[in-house]
């Protein structure tokens, strides 16, 4: 996995943000590609737009940590996050372990639900 600093994205007007895909479109099913060139300009202006969408959705609804490159019709394994100490870019990451306690899972502002990973 493949940590960075982004570029200020919440101010730039040059990138606009992408529609969120919602729970329960099949897209969100499918198995992503890794990312294997970061030099690529489509994966350049994925992340921007990635961020761009990330920071107008804090903007509106006032929370959000992260987005994933799926949820705005990016088929490869990349996550833009603001923790609140600027933009970071995740890239490839991989679940390598999983716990057994029950978990709270947020997708969107108004779904919230509790699961509990399998034995």
């Amino acid at each position: 996995m493949w940590i960075a600093m982004a570029a200020d994205y919440e101010t730039s007007g040059e990138v606009t943000a992408a529609p969120i895909l919602l729970l329960g479109d099949s897209r969100l099913r499918q198995v992503f590609v890794p990312v294997t060139d970061f030099m690529d300009p489509a994966f350049v202006s994925n992340q921007r737009r990635l961020h761009a969408t990330l920071a107008a959705f804090r903007r509106a609804n006032g929370f959000g940590r992260a987005i994933s490159a799926p949820q705005i019709g990016v088929s490869q394994r990349f996550v833009a996050l603001n923790l609140g100490d600027g933009p970071r870019l995740l890239v490839n990451p991989e679940i390598v372990w999983a716990s057994q306690l029950i978990i709270s899972t947020a997708f969107l502002p108004w779904i919230v639900f509790w699961t509990m990973n399998p034995s």
